[in-house]
């Protein structure tokens, strides 16, 4: 996937969509961020630090109220998809957990104001 500071990336877009399904009564919820061209470094540190090539469809496990994650990446030409399930290695679990919250987590030794 383009860096940020390449030169297609800077004047396309970057879109992340994250759904999960399942839980109880089964819904389907949906977040995205679509972050201006300053913030895209630390949003493209999350996706590249997600094993893309690991990801599995999720597995019929026990459990009728278990999560199923829906991972969407468009930036520049290519797009990533993912289908996960509820047990999320670390760097799906951040950057879901980015997206949920509508702002990448802070560089070390950087401070974020709200």
């Amino acid at each position: 996937m383009p860096r940020p500071d390449d030169d297609a990336s800077t004047t396309g877009q970057l879109l992340i969509v994250v759904e999960r399904s399942g839980g109880f009564a089964g819904l389907t919820r949906t977040w995205r961020v679509e972050p201006a061209p300053a913030d895209r470094s630390a949003w493209f540190d999350l996706v590249e630090g997600c094993p893309w090539n690991d990801a599995a469809p999720p597995r019929a496990t026990g459990g009728a109220d278990r999560f199923q994650w829906r991972v969407t990446v468009e930036a520049a030409a290519s797009t990533r998809h993912a289908e996960l399930g509820d047990d999320l290695a670390p760097s799906w679990r951040a950057l879901i957990d980015a997206v949920r919250a509508g702002r990448a987590p802070a560089a070390p030794g950087r401070r974020t104001t709200r």
